[in-house]
């Protein structure tokens, strides 16, 4: 036969050395399994006994949470495609197209290269493990961003359609939304 015994935080802070505050009551911090024994002087503690329904339904929420963010499922991959308005093509040039798909290149954080005249590559490094490339081709009154490649972004093709890492639309999506604000800045 076994004995319960509860242990309380009076009890717990008194042997760690640790003040309690004047009137406060015991709160229970475990409680124990004891052994049965003939002289009171040399009970002992045998086992340990804290487990929790709670506390086991917080870890399986944690894990399935933890899984679930693992597991994301990837998605089709966006290209934008925008062109300027007929009445402000007359007042855009390239050059001034250029200097606004860098601009926010550099506002989001891409590294923009213009490998030929018309031609942009921009890239992002994100947490050092995830690297997206996109090219963006422009003229005076167009540009469009269009995937190049990627690296830990979980790209594939599937039934001919490209499956990427939802994070990889909203980088883009930021990007399209920057270079239309500076154009809009811009060309007035």
């Amino acid at each position: 036969m076994y004995r319960i015994a509860i242990v309380f935080l009076r009890d717990h802070a008194e042997n760690k050395g640790r003040r309690i505050r004047r009137g406060a009551l015991p709160l229970p911090v475990g409680v124990f399994w004891m052994r049965p024994v003939s002289k009171p002087a040399e009970i002992a503690l045998v086992e340990q006994k804290e487990f929790s329904m709670r506390y086991t339904l917080i870890a399986l929420l944690l894990c399935s949470l933890m899984l679930s963010v693992a597991c994301r499922a990837g998605k089709p991959i966006h290209s934008y495609d925008y062109a300027l308005e007929q009445s402000r093509v007359s007042r855009s040039s390239s050059h001034i197209m250029r200097d606004a798909i860098v601009q926010a290149c550099v506002q989001c954080g891409w590294r923009a290269v213009e490998t030929h005249k018309g031609l942009i590559e921009a890239s992002i490094i994100v947490r050092g493990r995830h690297t997206v490339v996109v090219s963006i081709p422009y003229t005076a009154s167009h540009y469009e961003i269009k995937y190049k490649s990627s690296v830990n972004m979980g790209y594939k093709v599937e039934n001919g359609q490209a499956i990427i890492h939802p994070n990889y639309n909203k980088w883009t999506q930021r990007l399209d939304s920057t270079i239309q604000v500076n154009l809009a800045a811009k060309v007035i």
